[in-house]
């Protein structure tokens, strides 16, 4: 089953990815666990298929972030910020707000 669905995620990334029309658009992958394993396992993906290049990628829900007293905080605390949880509208709203901070900083480097 894992074999599967690696080969419809690859399917898709490359559809995606190569797609002519889209070439101008910027792509987003999430990936979890949002931690430096998580990442590399996608990035690794992404470079098999020759498309690092074409494909930013996100934690899916972050690690807390730090609060002024070091404490850890959500983003958002209205989120549920559970990987296990079954809401998707939750990690779907998270991964919005990355990407509009990611936009909005991309767009600051490009001014």
């Amino acid at each position: 089953a894992a074999s599967i669905a690696q080969a419809m995620l690859c399917d898709i990334l490359q559809q995606v990815g190569f797609c002519s029309p889209l070439s101008n658009v910027d792509k987003i992958l999430l990936y979890a666990p949002p931690n430096d394993h998580g990442r590399e396992i996608m990035l690794d993906l992404l470079r098999s298929l020759h498309l690092e290049s074409k494909w930013h990628l996100m934690p899916m829900l972050p690690p807390p972030y730090k609060d002024e007293h070091d404490s850890p905080c959500s983003p958002c605390p209205v989120l549920n910020t559970d990987l296990l949880s079954s809401n998707l509208g939750d990690k779907l709203a998270d991964a919005l707000i990355q990407a509009r901070n990611l936009f909005k900083m991309k767009h600051l480097d490009n001014s």
